[in-house]
């Protein structure tokens, strides 16, 4: 079995999406921490809102204070099961 990087004193953060609403926002971030838990145990949350390039507002949200190695393995972990991620 493949054990993922520490979480603990990381700076970097993975983004799950910019969701039209608060609600979709924590339901996609309590799904993919359920389904991805290996890598968000003792991630923070982060839900921002942001006005996207067409004027509407979005609610960014991101599992915070990563490693960057298992930042990085998450986000390729949420790609190969079809997910979009974007490490910041």
């Amino acid at each position: 079995q493949i054990r993922p990087p520490p979480a603990a004193g990381g700076s970097a953060s993975v983004q799950i999406g910019a969701f039209s609403s608060t609600a979709i926002a924590d339901r996609e971030f309590a799904a993919v921490a359920g389904r991805f838990s290996q890598y968000a145990s003792g991630a923070g949350k982060r839900v921002q809102e942001v006005t996207a390039s067409n004027g509407s507002t979005v609610y960014r949200t991101t599992f915070t204070g990563l490693s960057r190695e298992r930042a990085v393995a998450f986000c390729n972990a949420l790609k190969a099961a079809g997910r979009d991620c974007l490490v910041r």
